[in-house]
C-alpha cells in the first residue's frame, strides 16, 4: 500500500521534493479528462508567455518590434492560435470553478454542510506561501509600485489608486 501524500504542515508547502512528487500524483476522485484540459490550458498559457517573452527580448536587442513582426510572418498559419492565450486562462478559470464546486458538494455530502472555515484554511495554506514569495521578489526588484507591497500583503491592492 502506498503512502498518501498530504500537506499536514506549513513546512510541506515549501518542500520542493513533496511538491515535485505531487505533480505526478492524481488525487483520488479527480476526473482524468478534466485534468487533461487543465494541463492543456497551463501549457497553452506557458507557450503564450514564451512568445511574449520572445517579443520583449527582440524589442530589447533590436530597439523595435520590426524583427518580431517579421518573425510572426514566418510562423505557419496553423500555429497562430498561440496568440490567443487569454482563452486558455478563461478555460482554466471555468475548470477551476467546476472543480472547486465539486469539492464543496462532496464536503456537503460527507459532513451535511459546507465547512467554509476548512475550505478557506486549505486554500490559504495552498496559495499564500507562493503569493508571499512572489511579493518578496517583487519588493526586492524595486519595480514600479513596489512601495505598495503592504497593500498586497493585506490583500487590498485593488482598492488602492495608483
Amino acid at each position: 500500500m502506498t503512502k498518501k501524500l498530504s500537506p499536514n504542515t506549513i513546512r510541506d508547502c515549501f518542500n520542493h521534493g513533496y511538491n515535485f512528487k505531487q505533480l505526478f500524483v492524481r488525487p483520488p476522485g479527480n476526473v482524468a479528462p478534466l485534468d487533461g484540459v487543465r494541463a492543456f490550458s497551463i501549457l497553452y498559457v506557458t507557450l503564450f508567455h514564451v512568445y511574449m517573452g520572445l517579443q520583449l527580448l527582440l524589442k530589447e536587442f533590436t530597439g523595435s518590434n520590426d524583427a518580431f513582426i517579421a518573425y510572426l510572418g514566418q510562423i505557419p498559419y496553423s500555429l497562430r492560435w498561440i496568440w490567443h492565450g487569454e482563452f486558455a486562462v478563461e478555460i482554466f478559470f471555468v475548470l477551476s470553478g467546476f472543480l472547486i464546486g465539486g469539492m464543496l458538494i462532496r464536503d456537503h455530502e460527507k459532513h451535511g454542510q459546507i465547512r467554509t472555515w476548512v475550505f478557506y484554511r486549505n486554500r490559504f495554506l495552498r496559495l499564500m506561501p507562493v503569493f508571499y514569495i512572489c511579493l518578496f521578489i517583487f519588493f526586492m526588484a524595486k519595480d514600479k509600485g513596489y512601495h505598495l507591497v503592504w497593500a498586497n500583503i493585506l490583500y487590498i491592492n485593488n482598492f488602492i489608486p495608483f
